[in-house]
Formats: structure tokens, C-alpha cells, sequence
């Protein structure tokens, strides 16, 4: 209810349940932002569809709360693909390396600093100020939480992934 940012894992069979998750915590909290994580589970016609069902079945102030969309796509390139042809954006997550060998730096970025550490991200960071950066927990040991929220610090707009989540299911 209080919650300022919510984030929903997503398949391409669960986009009814997905509209009436954002309905139910829109009207609890009309400010929330949503993210919605896709896992790379989705081809591109998948994540269309999934689009199409979420703008019939979600209330349109709810729809566009939708911050992102990350990392749906088995095949990172079909991002460019669909933001073309869609409303929502997306984000990258593990992929990001790909997009940045790739010169494609227009991507909100979920990065897990345990994954390659935290002296490269903070130097990313500060040579990429123009770009969003989501710092995001990955499982780790609890004693890297300080240098998370350090690099957290540098992007002091954003909602970061640093707190534990409760997990719903069907």
C-alpha cells in the first residue's frame, strides 16, 4: 500500500492475472510505478500479445504506471523490435553487456553489481551519468549490501532492487 515501485515477474501465460495484480495495487496506491520482470521467457509475438491483454484488462491509469518491462525477450535484439511498436518500455538485466557491445546504451539498466563487480559498475556509472541504472540485489552474501547501496547512492532517483520481495503465485 505504501509501496512507491512493485515489481511482478511475468510469463507469456500469465498476462490476466498480471492485469488484475496492477488493478488491485493501483487502487490501493494510485502513485505506485510498475516494473514488470520478464526473465527472458518471451519470443516477440508472446510479449505483443501479453501487451494487447494487459491494455484491454488494465485500467489505462494503471497501464501507464508501467515503468518497464525487463528483459522479456529470449533474443535481446527483439527489444529494439518491440519498442517500436509498443507503449511500454524495456529494460535489460544480464543481457546489458550485449546491448553495450552493441552501442545500444538507450535502455533503462538493471545491474547486479555481485555478477561482475563493484568497481567496474561504479565506473560505468560514472562515465554513463545520462543513463538509468537500477542497482539490484543478485543473491548475495549480506556484507556486500553497504557497497550496493553505495552505488545506489549515485542514481539517488531511481527505485533500486536492495529490499527483499514477496512472491506471488497462482
Amino acid at each position: 500500500k505504501n509501496s512507491g515501485c512493485i515489481k511482478i515477474k511475468i510469463n507469456p501465460e500469465n498476462a490476466l492475472l498480471t492485469a488484475e495484480l496492477l488493478n488491485a495495487f493501483y487502487e490501493q496506491n494510485p502513485l505506485v510505478l510498475f516494473r514488470l520482470d520478464g526473465n527472458r521467457k518471451f519470443e516477440l509475438w508472446e510479449m505483443m500479445d501479453f501487451e494487447k491483454i494487459l491494455k484491454e484488462k488494465t485500467l489505462h491509469n494503471a497501464f501507464i504506471r508501467i515503468d518497464y518491462v525487463e528483459e522479456p525477450f529470449k533474443n535481446f535484439y527483439d527489444s529494439k523490435v518491440f519498442e517500436a511498436h509498443s507503449e511500454l518500455k524495456i529494460a535489460i538485466d544480464e543481457s546489458y553487456v550485449h546491448f553495450m557491445e552493441a552501442g545500444i546504451l538507450d535502455f533503462p539498466s538493471v545491474i547486479k553489481p555481485s555478477l561482475i563487480g563493484l568497481s567496474p559498475v561504479f565506473l560505468w556509472l560514472g562515465s554513463h551519468q545520462e543513463n538509468r541504472a537500477i542497482i539490484s540485489t543478485s543473491f548475495e552474501h549480506p556484507t556486500i549490501l553497504e557497497g550496493l547501496k553505495f552505488l545506489a547512492r549515485t542514481r539517488p532517483f531511481e527505485y533500486h532492487g536492495l529490499e527483499n520481495f514477496i512472491e506471488i503465485t497462482e
